[in-house]
């Protein structure tokens, strides 16, 4: 028997030993059952160390709501809150260590409200044998898709932590498993030390019967941990996920995705993380977290956007801060990852797409794997303690500093838009280089940058190139047309390829070390090589109006 079949079973047989309590307050020391169509409300209690065949606190196959605590006049003393502490279960089909709440073809709907400052403490499920394998530490909530609905709203300031599942290769959720549920959580949360066997130490959701999930602004996830799954504080399957400004995800753990996991097979399926108008430093904040697999941060296989953030001190295998499968998306809006530290290298994988808007800061490593592709837009910085790598494709439609070492980098990249801008200060991609749009600069009046054209590489005669005293442009093959806008105060060395100069007058004309290759002198152009210059084998081209002389150099 399958599991939603096993469940509406469960339910017939044991709808007739249910009862509803219409209010409670004070401290309950036992389970609580809501049967089909009634309502409970809980305010002001306490339920504690109560062990249930279906949930330690409460069964519920209809409306749950625990009232608001209320915060005192002196800012700091909350009354009339309740406490779920130290719940378990005790059957093979239990989940839910505080609240179980399922909707099945017999009972159409299924709510539960939790209010304000409602503490779930230590609430865990059991190891068994059966069909939910004890999901849910502290709540198990779900829904039969396309039959029955179920939805789930959180307040303000609610506390999960020390919840966890038993030792079963099904126990999701080391706080909440929720399953195709409308979900609504206020702000303030916080998820802290929970653990799941499998996936999900803090959350584990699934909506692929198309319901929704919030989270709103400053929640913590601290120190939760999937021990043998994905997820540490949040496992996303087919979920449509908002988390609002200021979330913070510091120390979990799992096996894929220490702080989130996210797959789908919905590619319309969303997972947000901030707001537009979210910087690095009102985003969220990605702190130590660990995978033993990848992904030390995020790991995607869905579709993940990154509104505002910072990555620091996140580690993995593959992508400490974020990995980014084959045929996932990555959307990444000011983001700042710091540099590689003691507590892990911080570093980017990408086999999917990738796209960046805003501002954006990398100072750790990057690469991007022959399936990958990085769409640069906005500005973003390669900082100098970054090294780029892979065989990908990267274009650059914005403002694009690379201050870092990609020289190991085997690739493709492009800018055909003719508001881009490139400036090298570092190592360039040392792959194939279409520039042919836009702006290059290669170095700085205070820092020295280098670029090689390999074959099929080239910087076309529309882009307004720079090449700064000290800095270097390196044909191997490729080809650069540098023309009167231009600037050439560095050096060019070419061994094969063309140089193309037109228009270009003696003084703007740098150091050029040639040992083969075309050098074609056209209209306009007073070739005068500056002392240092050498040319020797080297097919040279006078166009009608070209002028060619050696002053100084050999």
């Amino acid at each position: 028997m399958n599991k939603k079949r096993l469940i509406s079973a469960l339910l017939v047989c044991c709808a007739s030993v249910l009862s509803a309590k219409a209010d409670l307050t004070g401290d309950i020391n036992y389970p609580t059952n809501v049967d089909i169509g009634d309502s409970l409300t809980i305010t002001g209690a306490t339920i504690q160390n109560s062990v249930g065949d279906y949930s330690g606190g409460i069964y519920n196959l209809g409306s749950v709501t625990v009232s608001d605590g209320i915060l005192g006049p002196d800012g700091s003393t909350v009354s009339g809150q309740t406490s779920f502490i130290n719940n378990s279960t005790n059957q093979s089909w239990a989940g839910g260590g505080a609240i179980y709440s399922y909707a099945s073809t017999i009972n159409s709907s299924v709510s539960v409200t939790i209010g304000d400052y409602t503490s779930f403490e230590g609430n865990h499920t059991l190891q068994q044998s059966g069909c939910m394998e004890g999901s849910g530490g502290a709540i198990y909530i779900a829904s039969n898709p396309g039959k029955s609905e179920s939805t789930l709203t959180i307040h303000d300031n609610v506390n999960f932590s020390e919840n966890y599942t038993n030792d079963s290769t099904l126990a999701f959720g080391g706080a909440m498993n929720i399953q195709n549920t409308e979900t609504s959580i206020g702000d303030k949360l916080n998820i802290s030390g929970n653990t799941a066997d499998k996936s999900g130490g803090g959350i584990a959701i699934n909506n692929n019967g198309g319901d929704s999930a919030k989270i709103g602004i400053d929640a913590t996830f601290t120190d939760n941990t999937s021990k043998n799954g994905d997820g540490g504080a949040i496992s996303s399957e087919d979920t449509n996920f908002t988390i609002g400004s200021g979330a913070t995800f510091k120390g979990n753990e799992a096996v894929n995705g220490g702080a989130i996991s996210i797959r789908a097979t919905d590619a319309t399926k969303t997972f947000t993380i901030g707001t537009d108008s979210d910087t690095a430093e009102t985003g969220a904040e990605f702190l130590n977290n660990k995978a033993s697999g990848n992904g030390g941060a995020v790991y995607n296989t869905g579709k993940v956007e990154i509104k505002g953030g910072t990555f620091t001190g996140n580690s993995a295998q593959q992508g400490g801060a974020l990995y980014n499968a084959q045929n996932a998306t990555a959307n990444l809006t000011n983001v700042t990852v710091n540099a590689a530290d003691d507590k892990g290298s911080n570093d980017i994988v990408n086999a999917g797409t990738t796209t960046t808007a805003g501002t954006n800061t990398f100072a750790s490593d990057i690469k991007n794997e022959s399936t990958g592709k990085i769409n640069f837009s906005g500005t973003n910085t390669i900082d100098t303690t970054s090294k780029v790598t892979g065989s990908g494709e990267i274009t650059n439609a914005g403002t694009l500093n690379l201050k870092g070492n990609a020289g190991e980098y085997t690739g493709k990249f492009s800018q055909t838009d003719s508001s881009a801008v490139t400036n090298v200060t570092g190592t360039f991609f040392n792959g194939e280089n279409k520039i042919d749009k836009g702006a290059l600069n290669i170095g700085s009046d205070t820092e020295n940058g280098s670029l090689t054209l390999n074959t099929d590489s080239s910087v076309a005669g529309a882009v307004n190139m720079h090449i700064y005293e000290g800095s270097s442009l390196t044909l191997k093959g490729g080809s650069a047309v540098l023309d009167s806008a231009d600037t050439w105060a560095g050096t060019v060395d070419m061994s094969t390829g063309t140089l193309t100069l037109n228009g270009l007058t003696a003084n703007k004309i740098g150091i050029i070390k040639a040992t083969g290759g075309n050098l074609v002198i056209a209209n306009g152009t007073i070739f005068s090589a500056k002392e240092g210059s050498s040319i020797s084998g080297v097919n040279t081209q006078i166009e009608a109006g070209g002028t060619y002389a050696v002053t100084d150099g050999n």
